[in-house]
């Protein structure tokens, strides 16, 4: 597309664009050019640029916006991403349907698209999903520097409480002996094992607990992290080598991950 542009040398490029975007002259609409040590940037009304500027006419390419759900719906959907699998909230299941056919559509990078099925349910704490696109509900979530291989469908696992996770990790100081309880996938033990604790993990959920060995490796903490299937007291039992043990034994900092805190 042929449009007044501003002409200014590369090393002035980004004073300049500011100067003209505070003066609200940058058309959004197309991109800016680099070429022969030269950055043009083209403006909306070439008379309200400042004389010292040198303008000229030439052609740029018309910018490219990402498309997403909502151009295309109408309307804003709401949805959570886990890796590259998105998860929708829906009880409409046409509408959960439309939507996600939406987010193929448009720029989001997913892989896979669900629908919750169920609330939070059983010993293993997992939902059902109704999957809409793809196949696998398998991902890997990336939080703080870490990497979470696992299963929407086998564990249980939080995004939105990465936060917090955070703040009571950072408290934790190399050499510290650490417990978790309801460990999960290991979104608290391996970033306290990565601060540099000697952590004993523990869940119910046998296939949590495969996940937790493998983002052990991952995240290279294995020789730190101790990771048992089984209920708190079995493993504090067999960690202890008897049938009793205190709380303070085990160790003197402990964490209970859940469906309200993991």
């Amino acid at each position: 597309m042929h449009a007044p542009c501003v002409r200014v040398p590369t090393e002035e490029g980004e004073a300049t664009r500011r100067r003209l975007a505070d003066a609200d002259l940058v058309a959004e609409s197309l991109d800016i050019v680099v070429e022969d040590g030269a950055l043009y940037v083209p403006v909306t009304d070439p008379d309200a640029v400042p004389e010292e500027y040198e303008i000229v006419e030439r052609d740029v390419p018309e910018r490219e916006t990402p498309t997403t759900p909502a151009d295309i719906l109408g309307f804003e959907p709401s949805y959570g991403r886990l890796g590259d699998v998105v998860i929708l909230d829906e009880d409409d299941r046409a509408r959960a349907a439309r939507i996600a056919d939406a987010i193929v559509e448009s720029n989001v990078r997913a892989e896979t698209v669900v629908n919750r099925a169920s609330k939070v349910k059983g010993e293993t704490r997992v939902r059902d999903w109704d999957v809409l696109v793809g196949e696998s509900t398998e991902t890997v979530h990336r939080e703080y520097g870490c990497e979470f291989a696992l299963d929407i469908a086998e564990v249980y696992f939080s995004p939105r409480l990465a936060t917090e996770r955070h703040r009571v990790v950072q408290q934790v100081e190399a050499g510290e002996r650490a417990f978790d309880m309801f460990a999960g996938v290991g979104p608290y033990a391996i970033p306290m094992a990565k601060a540099g604790a000697e952590v004993v993990a523990t869940d119910i959920n046998e296939a949590a607990i495969d996940y937790l060995r493998e983002n052990a490796e991952r995240n290279d903490v294995t020789d730190r992290i101790t990771a048992t299937a089984g209920t708190c007291e079995t493993s504090s039992r067999a960690r202890h080598g008897r049938s009793e043990v205190t709380e303070s034994e085990i160790s003197p900092r402990t964490t209970r991950g859940g469906p309200s805190a993991s």
